[in-house]
């Protein structure tokens, strides 16, 4: 539902700051205060998440982004659980948001702030180079972040089943560079958090799609895939999206080399976390 102008804002979660000015906010003791009173390994469940970057006046943006919610408190284990509960999270920001008590508009263009606690999901590592969003005008009200900590899960956890595949190999952060052309058969980039099933699907819908063209033709044999990359795409340190590519052939990771990193047009790109699948049972491509 669109906010009209002026309209009552939720009341924050966390407290005001006097004198009510952005520069107050950002260097409110109390809020450092409590980025800095938490450890640097914050234990969830069956793992742990691993300090990233702490007390910054800026939280994460790249593609990968999640959720995000409203704390009642600055607690990164209670933020821990909300990812945990979040089958494609992999890390968490939380921070202090100074934000406005009433819609700004042209009545109330700067109305008096409210501070609330966030925890924003990734599905991807973050760092500090991710921690930019330093925060935004609307009408004159200026939304500024502090006490802004980050944390990334300390080991990638097996990826769910995908169905008609098996998981082969974990190549960390190693993508397939070097198969032979006879064997690729082509890629597909899917912005946002690494999902290796959308690839599962995508190798999925790429074979019904040889075999119907085959079927049309009047071939006899078509190219299956038979076996996929799914590897996560970090651009200058910045999340991008899952990176998929298809082989007709059951690949073998460990005899293929692979490359950590490139530099393309200027940009640095790297790989963060990369799988094999082959599909189960192999398709032998014959009508």
């Amino acid at each position: 539902m669109k906010r009209a102008a002026c309209d009552p804002q939720p009341a924050g979660t966390a407290p005001n700051t006097y004198p009510d000015t952005p520069e107050a906010f950002q260097k409110n003791p109390y809020f450092h205060g409590q980025a800095n009173s938490w450890p640097v390994y914050i234990p969830s469940g069956k793992s742990f998440y691993a300090e990233r970057f702490r007390d910054k006046n800026g939280s994460t943006q790249q593609n990968s982004y999640l959720t995000f919610y409203v704390l009642d408190k600055y607690s990164p284990p209670e933020c821990a659980k909300k990812c945990d509960a979040v089958s494609l999270c992999t890390a968490f920001n939380i921070y202090v948001e100074r934000d406005p008590s009433l819609e700004p508009g042209p009545a109330c263009p700067n109305p008096k702030s409210v501070a609330n606690y966030k925890c924003a999901l990734w599905g991807s590592d973050i760092s500090p180079a991710t921690a930019t969003n330093t925060g935004q005008y609307r009408a004159d009200f200026h939304i500024v972040i502090a006490a802004s900590n980050g944390y990334s899960r300390a080991s990638w956890a097996p990826p769910s089943p995908i169905s008609g595949f098996q998981l082969a190999q974990n190549l960390s952060n190693k993508a397939i560079t070097s198969a032979s052309r006879s064997t690729y058969l082509g890629w597909k980039f899917i912005p946002g958090p690494y999902d290796p099933s959308l690839c599962g699907s995508y190798a999925t819908v790429q074979t019904a799609a040889n075999k119907q063209e085959a079927k049309n033709k009047g071939s006899k044999s078509y190219q299956p895939c038979n076996s996929f990359n799914a590897y996560y795409v970090y651009k200058n340190q910045y999340a991008q999206g899952t990176y998929c590519q298809l082989f007709n052939a059951d690949i073998d990771g460990m005899k293929a080399s692979g490359q950590a990193d490139t530099t393309y047009q200027g940009d640095r790109y790297s790989v963060g976390v990369s799988y094999t699948w082959r599909a189960d049972p192999q398709d032998d491509g014959q009508l």
